[in-house]
């Protein structure tokens, strides 16, 4: 677990969820205490790095879900990747006392950062129907718009 010595910023890290079904990420819901910033992102099989949420105004006291406007298709084999940076310095508005060891846990003195997300698996024939009724209505927006 990471340690946050005073007056450091821009400590990173990570938290991976293991290659996944196909799914549906429907929203995403940051978890932190006073020190950071995070995002969000999907980790393709082509090796592509997608953002899908990136949050740098973070409020503890607000602890929001972040809906997508339309939920994410991610097919079977993306990774996704929940990232935070820690900022343990006197510019961090939130922070109550930079001149303090941070250290990670459960209480409420300490840090945290948890990347909860709201996620429907499905069956790769769910998947590509979903994918390809996606795909039929952007032409059909687009045609639309013309």
């Amino acid at each position: 677990m990471p340690s946050i010595l005073c007056g450091i910023g821009g400590r990173r890290c990570g938290q991976r969820l293991a290659a996944i079904p196909s799914t549906r990420l429907i929203a995403s819901q940051p978890t932190r205490r006073n020190q950071h910033e995070s995002s969000l992102e999907a980790i393709h099989i082509d090796g592509r790095r997608e953002i899908l949420a990136d949050i740098n105004n973070y409020e503890q006291s607000w602890q929001l879900v972040y809906p997508f406007r339309e939920p994410h298709l991610l097919p079977k084999g993306t990774v996704l990747h929940n990232v935070t940076w820690h900022d343990n310095t006197g510019n961090n508005k939130h922070n109550p006392d930079p001149s303090a060891w941070i250290g990670w846990g459960g209480r409420t003195m300490d840090e945290m950062g948890h990347g909860w997300t709201d996620i429907a698996f499905m069956t790769d024939e769910q998947y590509e129907r979903r994918r390809s009724e996606r795909t039929q209505a952007n032409r059909d927006r687009t045609k639309s718009e013309e």
